[in-house]
């Protein structure tokens, strides 16, 4: 009779430990999920911080600046400088999205909307009016930088969680 007491106690630890280990396991996704958000939008925040800048050196020298997208290559260049989007982002649209974020209407179909995958950037302060997408390599979270035809064109960053919200 002791032997089936004890092996039942162990029956009884052996799911407590599985159960314990389980739990942790599904702690250490949080943060990998957390940090491959946090890289997706701190992508997009520099996108917009090197817009902001080429807009104002356009202005500045009175000659046009560029901004080169190369999707499937996950790179873009300004200048003679090429920087390269970190393993766990791409440039890439999620299934089933409407954009452009500012009023959705239409199903995404490409990573990028601006011509010849190009941001122009006017000495006159113009800039050609469109929107680039990241998203991470799960799939999960998709970022966009828009910029809208006008007057004074904006640079805006949204994210994407069944709807599109602007960044601040």
């Amino acid at each position: 009779m002791h032997t089936r007491a004890h092996r039942a106690h162990t029956l009884i630890e052996l799911l407590v430990v599985i159960a314990i280990i389980a739990f942790i396991a599904m702690l250490s996704g949080v943060p990998g999920q957390f940090l491959r958000r946090t890289l997706v939008r701190a992508e997009v925040e520099k996108l917009r911080t090197i817009c902001t800048y080429l807009q104002r050196r356009a202005m500045a020298t009175g000659a046009p600046q560029t901004l080169r997208f190369n999707c499937a290559a996950n790179t873009y260049q300004l200048e003679n400088e090429q920087h390269t989007l970190p393993a766990q982002v791409r440039f890439g649209i999620l299934p089933d999205v409407k954009g452009p974020p500012a009023s959705p209407s239409q199903p995404l179909t490409a990573a990028t909307t601006f011509d010849r995958s190009q941001i122009v950037f006017q000495p006159d302060g113009a800039v050609q009016s469109g929107a680039v997408y990241l998203t991470e390599t799960g799939n999960r979270y998709l970022y966009a930088l828009t910029i809208g035809a006008g007057a004074t064109p904006y640079v805006r960053t949204y994210c994407y969680t069944g709807q599109w919200h602007p960044l601040g």
